[in-house]
């Protein structure tokens, strides 16, 4: 345990009072998301399966439109209906849509050949969401729904890829290198994110690659390699085009994450708005839309972190295994750090080792980037990774703790 100075307190939590921070238009956006099983009534599941081909097959049409512009107002607009309608399935009283859905992704990982994507960021990221959230469905289906040897390869396969890639970035920019990392709060001595997070994650990558991931822990594994996706594409740039395959990765991915956020706001309703509420003020293209963002992400984070753990357990715990996970309060009292808060749910859930330090080190180094994102500090271009990153280590959070079940 340490002594935190009052002029740097490591958990940096700003106050959950006040609105969300979103603009009317996002937080329309935001409540018709929320209210979306509520549509599903009555719903036969072969109109979902209608309505989810026929919007698929416009989407494969206009492939030369998605290939050369990822990111334009049409397509931008197609997957939104996608994303809408894929929510749609976890509201059905079965789930052979799911099975449907998880059965194509099989098919999508088994041909994909992640040393040699033509935009590997872009497509790197693509990969991990999809794999993530399919490990969160599968959960739903039992020990028959899913191949979960395909994840277990995939996961092998990205843990690697990852670290390579990790592992050339120069250097983080000017803006990044900026950041100086609480020591206390991170528990280590280096503040900058090169060698106090980078360095550690490249390392943990790699063993995670070279030992097998049980069944159990895929779901969280898969959600940690989606946060190692989005620090790689917060510190590196990537490529806007990409071939028709990949692009047809992103509509897959686009439907199955609508279905895995569904699941999760069935428990967290109001978690997967703040989620909802970033993602939608990175897309508006507002002058304030980095801030808000970034404003919702932190609230997303705290709120998990607070909602998920057991903070007198977690205390004792921490002063007996993590002392680094503790601070002292200018008023003499013991606090948690965000980084002892994951370090306990992941002790809670039986999943420690690498990765719950991986996952702990990128909570509190996020949390740190996006005080300079509320502040309109952090690129925008990179905003849409940085979401990956909160989106993945929350995953991971919900996967492994206690009541996730």
């Amino acid at each position: 345990m340490q002594d935190a100075g009052s002029d740097n307190p490591p958990t940096d939590s700003p106050s959950e009072s006040g609105p969300d921070g979103l603009g009317s238009s996002a937080g329309a956006q935001v409540e018709r998301a929320s209210t979306l099983s509520s549509l599903a009534t009555g719903l036969d599941l072969r109109e979902v399966s209608r309505l989810l081909q026929a919007q698929r097959g416009i989407l494969q049409q206009m492939m030369p439109i998605v290939a050369t512009l990822r990111s334009s107002g049409l397509i931008e607009r197609h997957l939104d209906m996608q994303r809408s309608i894929a929510a749609l399935t976890p509201s059905l009283s079965y789930m052979a849509q799911h099975r449907e859905m998880l059965k194509s992704i099989e098919t999508m990982l088994a041909g994909v050949s992640l040393s040699q994507l033509r935009q590997p960021m872009i497509d790197l990221q693509m990969v991990a969401s999809t794999t993530a959230w399919a490990s969160a469905l599968a959960r739903q289906l039992g020990p028959s729904g899913f191949d979960f040897e395909r994840i277990r390869t995939t996961l092998v396969e990205l843990s690697g890829v990852l670290a390579v890639r990790l592992a050339v970035v120069p250097h983080t920019g000017s803006w990044l290198s900026s950041v100086r990392l609480s020591p206390i709060a991170l528990g280590m001595a280096s503040p900058d994110i090169q060698t106090g997070v980078l360095e550690p994650i490249i390392s943990r990558l790699r063993m995670a690659g070279s030992s097998p991931v049980e069944r159990d822990h895929m779901a969280p594994a898969s959600f940690a390699l989606l946060s190692a996706s989005g620090v790689a594409g917060v510190v590196a740039s990537a490529e806007a085009t990409v071939t028709a395959g990949e692009a047809e990765m992103t509509i897959l991915s686009e439907e199955v994450r609508a279905s895995g956020i569904e699941v999760m706001r069935k428990r967290y309703p109001d978690l997967m708005r703040k989620l909802d509420g970033a993602r939608q003020a990175i897309q508006s293209g507002n002058v304030d839309g980095v801030s808000q963002a970034s404003n919702s992400l932190q609230e997303l984070t705290d709120r998990t972190l607070r909602r998920l753990t057991d903070i007198p357990a977690a205390l004792n715990w921490c002063k007996d295994k993590y002392p680094a996970g503790i601070y002292k309060t200018a008023d003499g009292k013991y606090e948690l750090t965000r980084a002892g808060k994951v370090r306990y749910i992941a002790h809670a859930g039986s999943f420690e080792g690498t990765v719950a330090e991986a996952v702990a080190d990128i909570v509190v180094a996020a949390s740190q980037i996006l005080q300079k994102g509320k502040h309109e500090e952090v690129p925008p271009e990179v905003m849409e990774s940085l979401l990956l990153v909160v989106e993945g280590y929350v995953g991971v959070i919900f996967a492994v703790a206690p009541d996730a079940e």
